[in-house]
């Protein structure tokens, strides 16, 4: 149920906004900033998991009660610096719900002066904005959120691993704990700030370094053949006998200059990215890459 508002307080009003206030999922309220009541629709209550009149609600319940902890300060500044000279503002945030689940939601908001400019009300809405799917409404922490996640973009992740460590068994366990990680890290994901796909594969990235760069990964030989690991594009181009020389010359070379070659050439690392990975001077990279070129060359002028 909508809250009732005089149809002279909307005049003036950017009419998207009014818009989105009628929508019987939206809830929507109103601030008054002389008395400090704050009001709410039915279906503002029901948003946070509360039954309409339910409990007592002002300000401070808005912003310590409903909003998740890591989001409080973020919100708090983007409504003060609205007040101090905008007629309006707009937000997403996590929020909690009376059940302790949480949830995602999208506050937009009019602020109304007087003839001095001073404000005097706020009329907002609230929109419930968590993970949408086929059967309807799921929240970010629920499980099935993480069906839905984990089946659409398992194979892209999984894709995006193989490239940096170019073996299908090592990818998909990497890809595994990085949907873990996700999923462990969920509250972190601001979805202001991008697409989830795009969080999901800076994760991806990161989990692939913190692997290439680990005590397992470094103590364990590297024992993938080029033949069986580099993408079949890759593979592709090695398909007449100059190059097939040339990958021969690469397997033959130590096994350090191997990696450090196979990072800068195969993997598309910088220099000085290898040298985090490897955990050594970014001379030593440097010595090495230019020394597996030199033998390389060398290697291939005798034959």
């Amino acid at each position: 149920m909508l809250i009732s508002t005089p149809q002279n307080t909307l005049t003036g009003i950017n009419p998207s906004f009014i818009k989105e206030y009628n929508k019987a999922d939206a809830g929507n309220w109103h601030y008054d900033l002389i008395t400090k009541r704050l009001t709410w629709s039915g279906r503002q209550f029901e948003i946070y998991g509360f039954n309409p009149g339910s409990v007592a609600i002002n300000s401070d319940f808005f912003i310590f009660k409903t909003t998740h902890y890591t989001e409080i300060d973020r919100v708090n500044g983007i409504i003060s610096r609205a007040m101090q000279s905008e007629n309006s503002y707009n937000f997403r945030r996590r929020i909690i719900r009376n059940n302790g689940r949480i949830g995602f939601a999208e506050t937009q908001a009019v602020i109304l002066r007087d003839a001095a400019g001073t404000p005097v009300k706020i009329i907002g809405l609230t929109l419930d904005i968590g993970g949408k799917e086929a059967k309807g409404t799921i929240e970010f922490n629920d499980p099935q959120y993480f069906n839905a996640l984990y089946t659409n973009y398992k194979k892209v992740i999984a894709f995006e691993i193989y490239k940096y460590v170019f073996n299908e068994h090592i990818a998909e366990d990497l890809c595994q704990e990085v949907f873990v990680k996700a999923w462990n890290n969920i509250l972190q994901f601001d979805p202001q700030k991008g697409k989830i796909y795009t969080w999901l594969l800076s994760i991806a990235r990161n989990h692939c370094r913190d692997y290439l760069s680990s005590k397992y990964h470094q103590t364990s030989k590297i024992n993938v053949r080029l033949e069986e690991g580099l993408p079949k594009i890759i593979k592709n181009s090695f398909s007449n006998p100059d190059t097939n020389e040339i990958k021969d010359l690469l397997e033959k070379l130590p096994e350090d200059l191997f990696e450090i070659t196979q990072l800068v050439y195969l993997h598309g690392y910088t220099q000085e990215e290898v040298a985090k990975i490897k955990q050594v001077p970014l001379g030593t990279v440097k010595t090495k890459s230019r020394r597996a070129l030199m033998l390389l060359r060398n290697s291939f002028a005798l034959n």
